[in-house]
């Protein structure tokens, strides 16, 4: 499941997007557990637009390991995005901020709102 995970990161990196699902879906279906699919598949769903699933895989990252910095700053980003949702995207900011106090994106992140 990382291979694959990797691998759909990498096809991400590279501009091919229709190539990095599917690698992510694999993963799931290697190991649904794995908090870091679930986080990569909703980044690449962010960079679409696509927020409902990108949240639903973000709660299911969070259901595993509910203090992953990097899922906590992305969700921030989707209530962002989709229903301006500030109060509730503070609070998920310090909370990975609290995890993570360096983590680049959750400064960035937090210095935007």
């Amino acid at each position: 499941a990382a291979f694959l995970t990797a691998g759909g990161m990498a096809a991400q990196a590279l501009g091919a997007p229709r190539d990095a699902n599917p690698c992510f879906n694999e993963a799931l279906a290697l190991d649904a557990q794995r908090a870091e699919t679930h986080v990569a598949q909703a980044a690449l769903m962010l960079t679409t637009e696509d927020y409902g699933p990108a949240g639903e895989a973000l709660a299911a990252a969070l259901r595993r390991n509910p203090r992953h910095a990097e899922a906590l700053v992305l969700r921030a980003q989707v209530r962002l995005a989709s229903n301006h949702d500030l109060t509730r995207a503070r609070d998920d900011l310090a909370a990975a901020l609290g995890v993570n106090p360096r983590l680049a994106s959750a400064v960035a992140q937090q210095a935007a709102v």
